[in-house]
């Protein structure tokens, strides 16, 4: 396992248009930037599973940080993530997909860790519209609805 030790500037955002998005937590180092892929679920989860940790320690959540930087390559594919509170600090561990790279933990502020969730809060609720009858997202072209039976489509 590698730490990272303390990190001040921990941000997650996706890449690309809504439907076909690339969602990465960027971190920075000591010894620059490093990016982590991940999906928009676990993109979700981990916000709202820091959301929860900050409102158990009685921590007000702080406005949106910053915006993902352009990645460039990621360390790797985030299988797991790991959340644990640490007095004033959290403490993140990122397990990768494949069992033959590192996982890494790092330390992160509860500001730093509520700016994160709250600007990741944000890049989820900026995908695809939801359908008003499946919940399913939709394309600027419809969507096959299964609720509806139908095809949601618009024809030419």
């Amino acid at each position: 396992m590698r730490s990272l030790g303390r990190v001040e500037h921990f941000v997650t955002g996706a890449v690309g248009e809504p439907g076909s998005r690339r969602f990465f937590i960027e971190i920075r180092t000591d010894d620059g930037l490093e990016w982590f892929a991940l999906e928009k679920q676990q993109a979700a989860a981990m916000a709202q599973r820091s959301l929860e940790i900050l409102r158990e320690m009685g921590i007000p959540v702080a406005k949106p940080g910053p915006d993902l930087l352009e990645p460039i390559e990621p360390t790797f594919r985030v299988g797991e993530i790991g959340i644990g509170a640490d007095g004033e600090s959290v403490v993140m561990m990122l397990t990768p997909t494949d069992e033959d790279q590192e996982s890494v933990t790092f330390l992160v502020s509860t500001e730093t860790l509520g700016a994160m969730a709250a600007r990741t809060a944000d890049v989820v609720a900026a995908g695809r519209p939801p359908c008003r009858f499946c919940g399913r997202p939709k394309d600027a072209e419809g969507h096959v609805c299964p609720t509806t039976n139908g095809d949601l489509r618009r024809q030419p």
